[in-house]
């Protein structure tokens, strides 16, 4: 029984590694947006913030609990892709879980004030939605 558990644990998720997006093919285009990596390219104090807002969160094609099977030491959440435009950065990610969602989130961040402010947080509702929803998110202003 713990065997097969196991295996539709590590199934499941590489099946969500596979399909997750990496957001380049979706990116702008001409529009000065660049996609960064995270955690290594994002502003310390988004990080903090980010955190501060919904706890641990797994880098792009990280280990997560991406269904109501929780692994303990593993974060239900994942990053999959950032984008960067100006004083403006989008997260778009993963929450693992029964009601599995793509929450995508709109920060403003003031390097010289040391400051990052949410400005919008929206549900994606398919996988074509997480790029739509993306590029509004990031060229709104």
């Amino acid at each position: 029984m713990k065997t097969a558990a196991l295996f539709i644990i590590v199934a499941s998720e590489l099946l969500l590694a596979i399909s997750a997006h990496s957001g380049d093919a979706c990116i702008p285009k001409d529009s000065h947006v660049k996609a960064l990596s995270y955690p290594n390219d994002i502003p310390g104090v988004l990080l903090e913030v980010l955190t501060n807002h919904v706890g641990e969160i797994a880098p792009p094609r990280g280990m997560f609990n991406p269904s109501d099977v929780i692994r303990k030491g593993i974060p239900d959440r994942r990053v999959m892709f950032v984008w960067n435009r100006g004083t403006r950065y989008v997260i778009a990610s993963e929450h693992g879980g029964i009601g599995y969602n793509n929450p995508i989130f709109l920060y403003e961040v003031d390097q010289k004030n040391n400051t990052a402010t949410l400005i919008s947080e929206q549900i994606a509702d398919s996988d074509a939605a997480i790029c739509k929803l993306s590029n509004s998110l990031i060229m709104s202003k």
